[in-house]
């Protein structure tokens, strides 16, 4: 018995795609709530054990966007001093 084979030749361009863009809480609970069919309260409590168990990120504000006039680094800073006082 023969074994057939074919080559076959695959030609394309390589594309590459910046990654989504990371989900508001509002919008995390939307289409959690959508894809899971589940109550928002139980997506907001999965999505914090989760979080607390270091599986997923997710913002804990609505804000995705800052004016030039703040200087993230002394509040970047500031959020480590705080968060290393809590431990």
């Amino acid at each position: 018995m023969l074994n057939e084979h074919q080559n076959v030749q695959v030609q394309g361009k390589e594309k590459k795609r910046w990654p989504p863009l990371p989900l508001s809480t509002l919008e995390m609970q939307k289409k959690a709530t959508q894809a899971l069919h589940m109550p928002g309260e139980r997506i907001m409590k999965v999505a914090e054990e989760l979080y607390q168990a270091g599986f997923i990120s997710y913002p804990r504000t609505e804000t995705d966007s800052f004016p030039p006039s703040q200087d993230l680094m002394v509040s970047l800073c500031l959020c480590l001093a705080h968060s290393q006082h809590r431990h």
